[in-house]
């Protein structure tokens, strides 16, 4: 490998899109880079890679031999890459700043070389390493050479490619002795095998998330189980102890808190290969609430739970159900008040704890789109907004005079009927100064930019389907914030929103596709060079791929084998089209459509179409990425339906991003949670006239309009059906089919479907009928068993998760409380986290790793139990008894409609429309199921 391969390969590792918005340290161990190179390096020994590394190092850039030394060569590195016009070396492309390993290998000292240092000691571990790596130079004291390298990493990564690779942030040292070993100290000092492990030192620490602790809470808890938790050497525990006038002790002590900001609450322990090795409680906070009847002089307290974790479907305290309603905000939790409590579900390992407080701050629940009925508590004050504060009456000497001298206006409201004993409560605005010993009333002086409210598809880019608004956090309400496009020294200043006093709004006719600056005149905040742009999702769908949809095999299982049959996406590649011949008469319809006149739909591009088109920018998404984007946009439409006790919105989500991927729109695979899209494509569903087919796959508003407007010219009707009101919250889009006409000498219009689907770029294959592709491919239960038998015995039972057993009556998965179980025949799901599950069958004393719809199948043709029921063109499913995913989608395709929810029975059913009988039998013989005949509505 040349040296700027070496270099590309190494700045790569840490400066990539994953990191976007993420801070880069040069953190990396010998042996990791040894195994970056290991690909390009094939048949090579660990020591020969590490040697090719070393003497490509010596050797440098070309050009660079007049230069001995390596801080010589990293400052003729930058050289060269500020060399104008430069776009590659040795044929080598020119990707990152040349320099970055050099100074990863400066870094690297304090990795590798353990020993009896002073803490402070840099140049003799230097030294130290470069002897031990045969390396016969002088280095000490030359790193103040390189400072201009580190300036410009930080000017590279943070303003030309604005983070949207990783920010490298520098922290600048004070002290004579650490302003230039500082630097390199800061990269390394906190390892990020350490910082792994925070999140158990948090757990263990008794810190709750989402709190206000001082940087001395963060210190004391470094000290106590830093050895233990996070294996840090004495040497660095003596920095932190004397952090109060050591700079690189503050700089650790500021990156746990950094660390904690971040953490969710989970801290399951992992091993060093990444291993989880015991599931710990996620924790959790519990908010005060307040409600103000003036009218009754009477005040009523509550509570709300916080998270950042998706919360459990069944999650209990003391018996009550407890729902998300929003912004990862619980509903409200109806306890009678009491100074701190800790709530458990023992089942899920999850606590909420209500820390107990000397002063509790209040604002307004509506500035967090809750109910502005209520008062909600927050950590830090706001200088724009009325708020609250309740205090213990043995504390408010203090605060009166507070509020009598620093506060603009203030009332007292300890008046009110139900105010627990020994506290007051008060009114206030605009405080000019806080109370720096108590942290709910310090004045945070730091102020900083963001946007928010809006769809974001990326790192700093966002739709233009809800401008952003700006958020100036810490406001005073006075600032003057201006938009400025980049290259231009136009300020263009923004309005204030109606809703919020620290939010300004974006002009309506801000300029798509271009990088633009939010700053406020005459100061500078952190995020003042994060340069944001606005896109649209039209034209997106035209530039999806099939590539990246994965293969699947005829269980649905995503595969690498070199199959002869296999699908990808809704279409089988492989498949005998003869095999479908028998079905043609139910999806080419023998009679002409009598329909002549054809009506010009309507396309709003609204709730889950927006969602679509959303997606479909994006290509690719995470399941964390798509609840992000449902639950904006369930607020923006559904601003208050969450508020009702009966809406469990994490089972909301899930469904709906079942129901797009079996819908057809992508494919979804919950193992690895991520997410791709269809390109757009036509397909024929069952009718009795002429010809219908149905558009799934990715689209946008651009694609449908096209749409619409070109089928006049094929005189082909465009439908657009609304998904049924029932099924509402789920956001999904319409079902978009286009009827065509003829007779049949015409072949029912067919001609004109296949013109129109090769002018709009539409894949549409005539000789296919994808349900019926899809469900001959499938596998019955048989082969699955026998594949389960043969493959998938396993010893892994994940113990300590929250486990459910399938009950075959019910069918539904019930809490398991205890290890005992039917080893004979029992279906478990284990869940980790709501999204973080896996599924086992005891079969004969024996446990398998199965596939959640192909097990509970498989215990009920063990049990010889049929549920299924068939009506005229429909087929009634158990709630509880999805169908595998080949067979799903095959039936959902024959709709494009998501079912319908009713009760037949006293038991919980979806209605599937438009499934002729012929296909129900077939399909549900390979599931071992006889559908019983019912007159469905």
């Amino acid at each position: 490998m040349k040296y700027l391969e070496w270099n590309n390969l190494i700045a790569k590792h840490f400066f990539n899109p994953e990191q976007a918005g993420k801070e880069i340290h040069l953190f990396i161990t010998k042996q990791e880079i040894i195994n970056l190179a290991k690909e390009n390096l094939e048949g090579k020994t660990n020591g020969e890679i590490w040697f090719d590394f070393l003497r490509k190092l010596k050797g440098g850039l070309p050009g660079s031999s007049s230069h001995p030394y390596l801080i010589d060569k990293a400052i003729h590195s930058y050289t060269e890459w500020k060399r104008p016009g430069i776009k590659s070396i040795e044929g080598v492309e020119l990707k990152f700043p040349p320099y970055v390993a050099y100074l990863v290998f400066l870094v690297l000292p304090l990795v590798e070389i353990q020993g009896n240092y002073n803490a402070n000691n840099y140049y003799d571990r230097l030294e130290d390493f470069l002897n031990e790596n045969l390396i016969k130079q002088n280095l000490r004291n030359r790193l103040s050479e390189i400072e201009i390298l580190w300036n410009n990493l930080a000017h590279w990564a943070n303003t030309t490619n604005n983070g949207e690779q990783g920010f490298f942030r520098l922290r600048n040292f004070i002290h004579q002795n650490w302003i230039y070993v500082g630097k390199v100290f800061s990269q390394s000092i906190f390892p990020p095998r350490a910082i792994k492990k925070l999140p158990e030192l948090f757990l263990q620490a008794g810190m709750i998330p989402d709190s206000n602790y001082p940087l001395t809470e963060f210190k004391k808890n470094l000290l106590k189980y830093g050895s233990s938790i996070l294996l840090l050497p004495k040497s660095v525990l003596d920095i932190i102890q004397r952090s109060d006038t050591h700079e690189l002790g503050q700089s650790i002590v500021e990156t746990a808190k950094k660390e904690y900001n971040k953490w969710t609450g989970e801290s399951h322990s992992i091993d060093e290969t990444g291993i989880r090795t015991k599931r710990n409680d996620i924790s959790s906070r519990i908010y005060l609430q307040l409600q103000l009847f003036s009218n009754e002089g009477r005040i009523q307290f509550s509570y709300r739970m916080k998270s950042a974790n998706e919360f459990p479907e069944d999650l209990n305290f003391n018996g009550s159900n407890i729902l998300e309603e929003k912004g990862g905000y619980s509903k409200t939790i109806n306890l009678p008040f009491k100074s701190s409590f800790e709530l458990k579900d023992n089942f899920n390992k999850w606590v909420a704890k209500f820390p107990d407080k000397d002063f509790r701050l209040f604002i307004s629940a509506g500035s967090l789109q809750l109910s502005t009925d209520y008062w909600i508590e927050t950590d830090t004050l706001t200088k724009v907004n009325w708020m609250l504060l309740l205090c213990r009456k043995s504390k408010q000497d203090r605060i009166v005079n507070w509020l009598k001298n620093d506060c603009s206006g203030y009332e007292d409201e300890s008046d009110f009927e139900n105010m627990p004993d020994g506290y007051s409560l008060f009114k206030f605005l605009n405080p000019q100064v806080g109370i720096d010993e108590i942290p709910e009333l310090t004045i945070i002086r730091e102020k900083d930019i963001k946007l928010v409210s809006a769809l974001e598809v990326d790192f700093r880019t966002f739709t233009n389907d809800f401008l952003p608004e700006v958020e100036v956090l810490n406001s005073i309400g006075t600032e003057r914030v201006y938009l400025q496009y980049k290259n231009s020294e136009e300020k263009i200043f923004l309005k204030k929103t109606i809703s919020n006093s620290n939010h300004w709004s974006l002009p309506a006719d801000i300029v798509m596709y271009v990088d633009f600056n939010v700053r406020a005149e005459g100061e500078t905040f952190l995020g003042n060079e994060t340069a944001y742009k606005i896109i649209s999702a039209n034209d997106s769908a035209t530039i999806l791929s099939k590539s990246r949809l994965p293969k699947r095999d005829s269980f649905g299982k995503i595969t690498e084998n070199n199959l002869s049959k296999y699908s990808i996406g809704s279409s089988i590649f492989g498949a005998n089209i003869l095999r479908e011949v028998p079905y043609q008469h139910l999806f080419r319809g023998t009679k002409e459509d009598s329909t002549t006149e054809l009506i010009p739909p309507v396309y709003i591009n609204s709730k889950g179409n927006m969602l679509l088109s959303f997606l479909t920018l994006k290509g690719t998404a995470t399941v964390q990425e798509f609840y992000v984007a449902f639950e904006f946009l369930y607020s923006k439409f559904f601003e208050n339906k969450n508020e009702s006790e009966e809406l469990n919105y994490s089972k909301i989500k899930k469904a709906s991003l079942n129901f797009f991927n079996y819908l057809g729109y992508l494919d979804y695979e919950y193992e690895t949670k991520l997410l791709v899209v269809s390109p757009p494509q036509m397909i024929f569903i069952p009718t009795s006239e002429g010809r219908k087919v149905l558009l799934i796959g990715g689209r946008d508003a651009s694609l449908v309009n096209s749409i619409i407007e070109v089928s006049n010219k094929y005189n082909l009707q465009v439908e657009i059906t609304k998904q049924f009101n029932s099924n509402e919250d789920l956001l999904l889009p319409d079902a978009i089919t286009i009827k065509s006409f003829g007779n049949s000498k015409e072949r029912f219009g067919e001609l004109n479907l296949i013109a129109f689907a090769k002018e709009l770029k539409i894949e549409f294959n005539p000789a296919e009928l994808v349900q019926v592709g899809l469900q001959d491919f499938c596998s019955d239960i048989e082969e699955y068993e026998n594949d389960m038998l043969a493959k998938k015995e396993t010893i892994m039972t994940f113990e300590d998760w929250a486990k459910y057993t399938f009950n075959a009556q019910s069918l539904q998965l019930n809490k398991a409380f205890t290890e005992t179980f039917d080893k004979h025949l029992t279906f478990l799901e284990y869940r980790l986290r709501p999204w973080e599950f896996y599924h086992r069958l005891w079969l004969n004393q024996k446990c398998y790793d199965v596939d959640r719809n192909w097990g509970k199948y498989l215990i009920l043709k063990k049990l010889n139990i049929h549920v299924v029921l068939k009506g005229n063109m429909k087929v009634a499913i158990p709630v509880g008894l999805p169908l595998p995913r080949l067979l799903f989608e095959a039936i959902m395709l024959c709709s494009g409609v998501a079912p319908e929810l009713t009760y037949i029975n006293g038991r919980s059913y979806r209605i599937y429309e438009n499934i002729p009988s012929m296909f129900i039998n077939n399909l549900f013989q390979k599931l071992g199921q006889k559908p019983l005949n019912f007159e469905l509505l």
